[in-house]
Parts: structure tokens; C-alpha cells; sequence
């Protein structure tokens, strides 16, 4: 009889969690227990996906002992936010000898991940942070079109979300970095610059308007230029498409940065409901672009410009997708790399394509 490969979802019952524990319910060989604080909401997910659960805060100081009463061989972590979040869970995972993901979409968080990186080769284990859009679908897409360069200079991402309003903890996320001052590789070098400013009216090719979009703290700023070594220029701006949210984050930005505000973050209950209101005059529609331009073999200008689009506010779905693809590496054993590292470089375009059929999104890409 086949053994399953026993996964726990942090957080199982949230809106990433949620999504990831539905998909790899439905893995014969994946079993799954869903973990959190609220017993009861754990419970009834778990009651509908036919699956087990258990109480858990991810502050309490037995979850290595948890790990192992369960007997996980993998914790997939989606409790955010992780901007100031410690790697206990991490650590516990080391410490009791199984894999970790997490979703984190935290710079810093992810980038000193690595720390673990000779630990995690010594035990075997698979430590990986940011399994997300970004860095995992966003270089993707890039590692996808690279061949297709001489020398790549400038790698530019914009995301616009729906209408929909993510979780607290995205939210919370946002807010961390709202009117901070951060890095960005610009020029070939780095240019301070302030969370969720420089707002710009993006043009998505393959959305019916323009979105506002700013200036967003997320690991690929850190990560591309190491990555890729010719490139002149990382940036990377989201919003969302209710205009007036997006503009009024921009407001806010400034009331933070000119030290009317102290601490955004404080005050996330009261936007979260606030932009709530909102969500009825959305349109359902997301977008991620990432706009590559440098010098092909021919030594002409080369522009490529990638692009998906989620309908039905499909689009808040796509960054669980990395979490999924690599959770199923892991029980059918075809991943063989350890150590700790962000999700960059461990997902193709081509694996993350034939995920996008289970979800109502498009992909284009624009030459010239």
C-alpha cells in the first residue's frame, strides 16, 4: 500500500490556505491536515474536504512536537503578514527533520532565508521561501524569454489586483512598507524610493483600462539583479483597480512619509472595511505584467512584454499555485535539491501554463 505524503497547511482555512489545502486534497498520494487557531473553522474545512485537522498557534513552543505527533513531512506556512516575522517556524521545521514553504512575499524574509541553507543541506531537507507570484511565477517568466537575449537590461513587473480585498494579513503586508523608504536597482545602481509612491497610470495591453499602480517592497528587487547580472533596472509596482483605494494608499503614503501617520499598519482593521465598500464597483479583473527589454542575437532592440490576466477574481488565486506545484514535487520525490533558498528558479512557465487551466485566467505576450 502506498504511503501518503503527509502535508500541514499553517493557516489551512485562510484564503491562500484554503485554496492550497483543496487542491492537494484531491492528491491520491498527499494527505493533508488543515492548522490553526480557530478549532471550529479548521474543523469544518477539514469535514468538507474529507481530511484532518488540528488546533495550532503557530506561537506556541511545542510545534516541533507537533510536527511530529502528526507525523509531517512537510509544513506549508501561509501565515502572514511576514514583514518582522521570525523564522521559528522555520526553525521548528529544521528542528523536527521535515520540509518548509512558506508563501512569504516579505523582501528581507525571504532573501535571509539562505542562513539555513547549510543546516537544511546537512539534514536533507528542502526549506523554501517566497513560493508566491513573486519571486516564483516572476522568474519564471523570465528564465521562459532569457534565451531570447544577448544581454537583458531592464526587467520592469506591474500587478493590479480586483477589486476583491485580500486578507488582513496582505493587507497588513502592504501597510508595512507604506511610506517607507526602500531600494530599488536602478541606472546600475541602487536609488532609494518610498512604498507606494511614484504612482504611475500603468497600461496593461490586455486590460480595458489603465491602472494606478506604486512602488511595492517584494524579494525580485533584491534577488534579480544577483540573478541576472547584465540588467540595468529591477522594479516592481502593484495596486488595485478601484481607482480611488489605489490614489487614497498613494494619500496615505505621504501622510506617513511627512510623519502625520506614525504606524499605517495600526490602523488595518479600519482600511480593510473601508476598501471592502469598494468592492462592488470593480470589474473582477487582475493583471500581472512583466516588461523585459534589452539586445537579442541579432544585436536589435528586443521588448517583451508578458502578460496574464485572472477574470472573475480568479487573479488572487495565482500566488498559491507555487506552494502547490512544489508540494507535489515533494511527495512524488522529483525534486532532489536541498537547502534553504527562495522559490526563484524552481518552477518553469510551462508548469505554472498548465495549472492556469483549472482557473478562469489568459496569458499573452507582446514582442516588438
Amino acid at each position: 500500500m502506498q504511503q501518503t505524503f503527509k502535508v500541514m497547511i499553517l493557516g489551512g482555512y485562510g484564503n491562500f490556505g484554503q485554496l492550497i489545502a483543496t487542491a492537494l486534497s484531491q492528491e491520491e498520494n498527499i494527505s493533508v491536515i488543515i492548522a490553526g487557531r480557530n478549532e471550529s473553522k479548521a474543523k469544518a474545512l477539514a469535514n468538507q474536504l474529507n481530511c484532518r485537522y488540528v488546533k495550532l498557534d503557530v506561537h506556541q513552543d511545542d510545534l516541533v512536537q507537533t510536527f511530529h505527533a502528526h507525523s509531517v513531512q512537510l509544513v506549508i506556512s501561509t501565515v502572514g503578514p511576514f514583514q518582522n516575522q521570525s523564522y521559528d517556524i522555520a526553525q521548528s521545521a529544521i528542528d523536527a527533520d521535515i520540509h518548509y514553504i512558506d508563501l512569504a512575499d516579505s523582501r528581507e524574509f525571504v532573501e535571509n532565508i539562505v542562513q539555513f541553507d547549510s543546516i537544511a543541506k546537512e539534514k536533507d531537507l528542502f526549506i523554501c521561501s517566497g513560493a508566491s507570484t513573486v519571486p516564483s511565477l516572476s522568474s519564471a517568466v523570465i528564465n521562459h524569454f532569457l534565451s531570447e537575449y544577448s544581454q537583458l537590461n531592464n526587467i520592469d513587473i506591474a500587478l493590479s489586483a480586483s477589486e476583491k480585498v485580500p486578507g488582513i494579513s496582505t493587507l497588513s503586508a502592504v501597510l508595512s512598507y507604506c511610506g517607507q523608504k526602500f531600494t530599488m536597482w536602478k541606472n546600475q545602481q541602487w536609488q532609494e524610493v518610498y512604498g507606494l509612491q511614484n504612482l504611475t497610470h500603468q497600461k496593461f495591453y490586455h486590460l480595458p483600462n489603465k491602472r494606478w499602480v506604486g512602488n511595492c517592497s517584494v524579494p525580485d528587487l533584491a534577488l534579480f539583479p544577483m540573478n541576472y547580472p547584465t540588467v540595468q533596472q529591477v522594479t516592481f509596482k502593484a495596486g488595485v483597480g478601484i481607482s480611488i483605494v489605489q490614489i487614497s494608499s498613494w494619500f496615505v503614503s505621504w501622510l506617513k512619509r511627512c510623519h502625520l501617520i506614525k504606524e499605517p499598519l495600526k490602523h488595518v482593521d479600519l482600511f480593510y472595511k473601508i476598501a471592502q465598500k469598494f468592492e462592488r464597483f470593480g470589474d473582477g479583473l487582475s493583471g500581472m505584467q512583466v516588461k523585459l527589454k534589452g539586445i537579442d542575437h541579432q544585436q536589435q532592440p528586443l521588448t517583451i512584454n508578458w502578460e496574464i490576466i485572472g477574470y472573475d477574481n480568479e487573479g488572487p488565486n495565482i500566488p498559491c499555485f507555487a506552494s502547490i506545484i512544489l508540494a507535489r514535487k515533494l511527495a512524488n520525490q522529483t525534486i532532489i535539491q536541498s537547502g534553504a533558498f527562495s522559490s526563484m528558479n524552481l518552477i518553469t512557465l510551462d508548469e505554472y501554463l498548465a495549472e492556469f487551466n483549472t482557473i478562469n485566467v489568459k496569458t499573452f505576450t507582446d514582442k516588438d
